[in-house]
């Protein structure tokens, strides 16, 4: 099975590590088994995996891409829904958060990656005007580190239209993009066909894929549940602005199988809408 087509009529996918049931080098030799040549990472930290923050880790990483043909694409600041970029932090939390989207930038550099995102669930919720103001002007700084290295910024949540706009608004960076998720919206009660065509220009060219059930969202087979993904895929092809389809249902368990199934299906619906897009 060939993931990759002509350059004109491309269909690139990419995994996330923080879905599998191994992260960092091991994950990129899972991309390779599964012909998958893209990878998103989580910088890990307290809860999650271990911290990036080790040059060992990220020596390994690189030796297993250039080993196996992977490239990084993204890297995610995860721990950052539980020390909530939008709680109002005291100077030294403040310091604390933004060391840590230093090393994300900077690692982000040295992988070659083009998007770092921080996202804003759990603890970093946006439910006010207040949080959606001091996430705001968190992602405004950290785009500012950001631009010199090239880098896009990221943030995903589950805000509605309005509330997202108005975050991007806030944030006011060119090099600033909203994550685009097929599930999140339908968990928070949100049309998501209506999102993708009253928010153009507004996501990051890599959009994550998973399918859901009521709150329960990675569980299942993509295209089986709720989410109403060949609908997506085909809005997506038409507007034809993603360059990653980064599949997200959830793999922990280690039943690769079903990972093999999304794959071999997300592939089949993208073919299939690109030749209807064609002809």
């Amino acid at each position: 099975m060939q993931l990759t087509t002509s350059v004109n009529n491309k269909i690139c996918l990419a995994l996330v590590d923080w879905r599998l049931s191994v992260c960092g080098a091991d994950a990129v030799r899972v991309c390779a088994e599964h012909r998958v040549d893209a990878l998103q990472l989580d910088f890990g930290g307290p809860g999650r995996a271990p911290c990036l923050d080790d040059v060992r880790r990220q020596d390994a990483i690189m030796a297993a891409c250039d080993e196996y043909g992977v490239n990084i694409t993204a890297l995610a600041g995860n721990q950052l829904n539980e020390a909530g970029l939008g709680l109002p932090h005291d100077s030294a939390g403040r310091l604390a958060l933004q060391k840590i989207m230093i090393s994300m930038l900077d690692l982000a550099k040295r992988f070659s990656a083009s998007l770092v995102f921080f996202p804003s669930f759990y603890r970093g919720l946006i439910r006010d005007q207040e949080t959606l103001g001091r996430t705001a002007r968190m992602l405004a700084w950290a785009c500012r580190e950001a631009r010199d290295r090239g880098l896009i910024i990221g943030n995903e949540n589950d805000l509605s239209i309005a509330w997202a706009r108005q975050l991007a608004a806030e944030v006011n960076a060119e090099n600033f993009r909203l994550i685009f998720d097929s599930y999140n919206p339908v968990k928070a009660g949100h049309k998501t066909i209506e999102m993708l065509e009253q928010m153009s220009g507004c996501f990051a060219s890599q959009v994550h894929i998973k399918d859901g059930i009521g709150s329960q969202d990675g569980k299942i087979r993509l295209g089986s549940g709720e989410g109403n993904i060949r609908a997506i895929l085909a809005r997506l092809v038409k507007t034809d602005w993603v360059e990653r389809y980064v599949i997200e249902n959830d793999y922990r368990d280690g039943e690769l199988q079903r990972l093999a199934d999304d794959i071999t299906w997300l592939h089949s619906c993208l073919a299939s809408e690109q030749e209807r897009r064609i002809n």
